[in-house]
């Protein structure tokens, strides 16, 4: 479904209604119930139609958190045209792309012209589609349509989505759909996309068993708190790359999934053997720890929390070494994590030993990037960076990587001899999960 927003010709961003789309699942794609009510197919038949004042554009095609391409196509509507319509009847956009098979996969969300607000004429009224595609070449047609004075437009144009270049998971995009909606939603929903059908395909080729624990921290830690933002770009990052983590399959594969809150020294979720994750429960989890601050009781004892985090790491490698039924196995523990800042005087316990066929990968995301970049000023904003438009500011530090000093949890960790990822974007997350999926295969 469609974002709508409105660009003023002065910097301003208004998030508008958006209607529900009813999508029909058919052999030939996705169609569109909104679709039958028009006579859409007569309208292409006839050629591009200007009956009223708008433009569109395709913005460039982007890798998301996710690990897979978004396109995003732009309906930007005169708001003189919306303004002079106030008062009765909604307008309505279609988007539909043809692929080369001559598949079809259809769009729509609507505006009410009865909610017009006093001075859209200075604004336009801009309307982004977002869709996970695959590399090929799509038809492309946009249309408007006003339900109350009958008035269409319609235009076509063509979309080339190329494949990534050196791609360190070549197979990962088989059996997905060409064309999948992405359905905006507001977070934490909007981070993990739980609506999103597709799966990717990351088959691990171990000559064993083989057991992972991922870890995921979401401390805020007290820099986060203060910086604005932060915590959001996090978990932005942390959400989606957990679900993709989730979706590594192999034969005799038992995965299970931690969230900590180590400033709370508690698990707020935990789930074994994943085949799907429970996103529901996890989501409840993430409101009942209201990850956005930290209170003051909270930090009475903050000098054990590394060791609260040593002991969970601990208690995996254990775990790993007991599997019944299982005469050998190979084990990775992944720690997903922003960088983690302890206060002095760590009450630290005795260093745990890691058992030989375990691998520890510690994936440490540093100032995420937003995932898709900016081309107007204002425009297209939405809360969230997981794969698709964020609050559209650059992260703090300008997206550089931080200085190795200031992550606390990368020196915990030293003596277990991890292999650490330093991540920014979800270009550097793919090559980071193809090299953990090539070393735990090799265990």
């Amino acid at each position: 479904m469609p974002h709508l927003s409105t660009r003023s010709r002065l910097p301003v961003a208004l998030l508008l209604g958006i209607a529900a789309a009813a999508q029909l699942s058919a052999a030939d794609g996705v169609r569109d119930a909104e679709f039958d009510k028009v006579p859409f197919a007569q309208w292409l038949a006839g050629g591009e139609q200007t009956q009223l004042k708008w433009s569109e554009r395709a913005l460039p095609v982007v890798l998301s958190v996710h690990q897979r391409l978004m396109a995003r196509l732009v309906i930007q509507l005169d708001g003189a045209e919306a303004a002079n319509r106030r008062g009765e009847g909604q307008m309505i956009f279609y988007f539909q792309l043809t692929d080369s098979m001559g598949r079809i996969y259809q769009d729509h969300t609507s505006y009410d012209l009865t909610k017009v607000e006093e001075g859209l004429k200075a604004q336009d009224l801009s309307v982004t589609e977002y869709a996970f595609v695959l590399p090929g070449d799509y038809a492309v047609s946009l249309a408007i349509y006003d339900t109350a004075t009958k008035e269409h437009s319609i235009k076509k144009t063509r979309l080339h989505i190329s494949p990534m270049k050196a791609d360190p998971l070549p197979s990962a995009w088989r059996n997905l759909p060409p064309v999948e909606f992405v359905e905006p939603t507001e977070p934490p929903d909007h981070w993990f996309l739980p609506k999103e059908a597709g799966k990717l395909n990351l088959p691990l080729t171990p000559q064993h068993p083989v057991r992972i624990d991922v870890l995921v921290n979401l401390t805020p830690t007290e820099q986060s708190s203060r910086t604005y933002g932060v915590q959001d770009r996090n978990l932005s990052f942390l959400l989606p790359a957990l679900k993709v983590l989730s979706q590594i399959t192999a034969p005799g594969r038992v995965l299970n999934v931690g969230l900590f809150d180590l400033s709370r020294r508690r698990a707020t979720f935990h789930q074994e053997d994943v085949r799907d994750l429970d996103w529901p429960k996890m989501k409840a989890s993430l409101s009942e720890a209201n990850a956005g601050s930290i209170d003051v009781k909270s930090l009475a004892d903050r000098q054990h929390n590394a060791a609260f985090f040593l002991s969970e790491v601990e208690r995996r490698f254990a775990s790993g070494e007991s599997s019944p039924g299982v005469s050998r196995q190979a084990h990775a523990v992944v720690v997903l994590s922003g960088p983690m800042f302890f206060d002095a005087g760590q009450e630290l316990p005795e260093q745990p030993v890691k058992p030989p066929d375990c691998r520890l990968f510690y994936i440490r995301i540093q100032n995420p990037t937003v995932t898709v970049p900016l081309t107007d000023a204002g425009a297209n904003r939405r809360r969230g960076l997981g794969g698709f438009p964020g609050r559209g500011r650059t992260p703090a530090g300008g997206g550089f990587p931080l200085p190795a000093d200031m992550d606390q949890l990368l020196p915990l960790l030293k003596p277990l001899d991890p292999h650490s990822f330093d991540v920014m974007t979800a270009e550097q997350f793919r090559k980071a999960l193809a090299t953990i999926m090539s070393e735990i295969s090799s265990l």
